[in-house]
């Protein structure tokens, strides 16, 4: 009698047994890493500005509680940068020095890593603060065993890319160890202009965001997502769609939106 077989449309017990169970193993992975990255637009309507939000946890695989080494977030194409946003920029001087002005911040970032020594353990965060420096220059300020500016660049030619490259290594210190926990990072800002009517004698107010989401909804989400370089020299990407919703008319876009 000959066995049948899943390739033969109707399997036997034993090789269904088998698939159900590769099946339900691979679901779980898949499921285990969809979660472990997340992001969020808010608000999630097309054709409008918008704050970005990142998050990664580290502990499962397959970062495995490893300390990247470079980090990039990205939002897909549709997605624009408007640094006419930001009032002014911060010079590098000024990000050695934690002197950055208020108004040359857009975003902001937490790298939480797990300290393992003798006295004990304990979460540290690294706050990061995220400035637009001279020429769209991304300056990211971190303070960790003194202010340190972390390498960084911003694009919004194809889509919107946060990178680090490379990130800060923990100072290495006998008998402690380090692990890391996870990472959040938020992107947007805007503020407000006075423009002139065109045609017309009188002004208005408008304002101008950093970060404008996609004019259509098509596909009911936006592919975000997280790459990590890890120390292992693996670089794993997170996919993180977000539910998005409402679409703009063609050629509608305001002064407000740009």
């Amino acid at each position: 009698m000959t066995r049948r077989t899943i390739l033969d449309g109707r399997p036997g017990p034993r090789v269904l047994a088998t698939f159900l169970v590769t099946a339900a193993v691979w679901l779980t992975a898949a499921a285990a890493a969809h979660g472990q990255a997340v992001a969020t637009v808010t608000p999630n309507q097309a054709g409008k500005g918008s704050r970005l939000h990142w998050a990664v946890d580290g502990f499962p695989p397959p970062i495995n509680g490893q300390i990247p080494t470079a980090l990039t977030m990205s939002a897909p194409p549709g997605f624009r940068l408007n640094t006419a946003a930001v009032a002014k920029r911060c010079k590098p001087l000024q990000a050695k020095l934690d002197e950055c002005p208020r108004r040359s911040r857009i975003g902001a970032a937490v790298l939480t890593i797990h300290v393992e020594k003798p006295s004990g353990p304990r979460d540290l965060p690294i706050p990061v603060k995220l400035y637009l420096g001279p020429k769209n220059r991304l300056l990211a300020v971190a303070f960790l065993a003194g202010v340190r500016v972390v390498p960084g660049s911003i694009s919004g030619s194809n889509g919107i890319g946060v990178t680090f490259d490379p990130l800060p290594s923990p100072p290495p210190i006998p008998q402690v160890s380090y692990s890391f926990i996870g990472v959040t990072l938020d992107l947007g800002t805007s503020r407000r202009i006075t423009r002139k009517v065109k045609g017309r004698k009188k002004r208005k107010r408008v304002r101008i965001n950093l970060v404008k989401n996609p004019s259509d909804c098509a596909s009911g989400s936006w592919a975000l997502s997280s790459t990590l370089g890890l120390p292992d020299g693996t670089r794993p990407v997170f996919a993180s769609p977000v539910a998005c919703s409402g679409s703009s008319p063609t050629g509608s876009t305001t002064a407000a939106q740009r």
